[in-house]
């Protein structure tokens, strides 16, 4: 009974970690050492005027730039830090990207009244992060938004970072 107890705890443990696909070193996000697309993640919180919060871009080329997103429809306003990433922090961001395999990173959750949101965007394609469970399981739930917390994590660490 103790082994499959123990069996059952470290098969959901590992359900609730990013998936990590063998031998992805992140070259899938770039092309001659630069990100394929641009990348952006907005960090929002609702309430009475709309949506608010912070934004995080990674252009193709290195440049990033953060500041605020204001209502109304959450435009992002005049960047309050800029910065350039070399060929070394594009590869580590890249490869974080892949470990939290963003181009299959869904839309998740349902929205509550003033929620906190997450947004990510690599080029064309689109995702977000709602506080609501929704139509999940909580153990896939919890993996999700694990995947989310990664990418957030690694692009504003990057967005921080001294060159």
């Amino acid at each position: 009974m103790r082994c499959s107890k123990a069996l059952l705890l470290i098969v959901l443990t590992g359900l609730c970690l990013p998936r990590v696909r063998a031998g992805d070193n992140g070259e899938g996000y770039l092309k001659d050492g630069k990100l394929k697309e641009r990348l952006e993640v907005r960090e929002l919180q609702g309430g009475i005027a709309g949506l608010t919060g912070t934004y995080y871009a990674v252009e193709p080329d290195g440049s990033w730039s953060t500041g605020p997103v204001r209502p109304p429809r959450a435009k992002a306003g005049e960047p309050k830090a800029k910065g350039k990433l070399n060929a070394a922090q594009l590869a580590r961001l890249s490869k974080a990207l892949a470990t939290y395999d963003l181009g299959t990173l869904p839309s998740h959750g349902t929205p509550v009244a003033n929620p906190k949101v997450i947004s990510v965007r690599f080029g064309k394609r689109a995702s977000e992060l709602q506080p609501g469970l929704g139509k999940s399981t909580p153990e896939d739930d919890k993996a999700i938004r694990a995947r989310y917390a990664g990418v957030v994590q690694a692009v504003k660490a990057m967005c921080q970072e001294k060159q």
